[in-house]
């Protein structure tokens, strides 16, 4: 993927809501979206749980990290996106989702250890 199409594919997840902590990075560095797809070399992900929710996606919010919120009947759930989930979210922002994911604890270089954090490994909608 080159240069203009991602900034096509940021630009066009700004247009549909999206919500950020610094707007300025989230257009101005796509590739930092592109370093989030692995765990840190020498510390890998341990899968805690794997499980499946329903939901809404609501909104994107982009701090040290790229996030997903799924509003639920239980309230919002936050994912990091991983991968290219992202294109796939904005597209289907008013269809219900069925979200699979793990719970991992992760090696997060700004904590200095491992967190708890949620990953989407599979989205479906009933059309899909």
């Amino acid at each position: 993927m080159n240069n203009l199409q991602r900034q096509s594919i940021f630009m066009l997840i700004l247009a549909l809501g999206m919500q950020t902590a610094n707007p300025s990075r989230a257009v101005s560095q796509p590739n930092d979206l592109m370093q989030l797809a692995s765990a840190t070399p020498g510390f890998p992900d341990k899968i805690i749980a794997s499980k499946t929710i329903t939901g809404y996606f609501t909104n994107f919010v982009w701090g040290d990290y790229f996030y997903a919120v799924i509003a639920t009947n239980r309230g919002n759930q936050t994912f990091l996106v991983d991968r290219d989930e992202d294109c796939f979210l904005a597209y289907h922002q008013k269809v219900r989702l069925k979200i699979r994911y793990d719970r991992l604890q992760r090696y997060i270089p700004q904590a200095g250890s491992y967190q708890p954090i949620d990953v989407i490994r599979n989205i479906q909608t009933n059309r899909t």
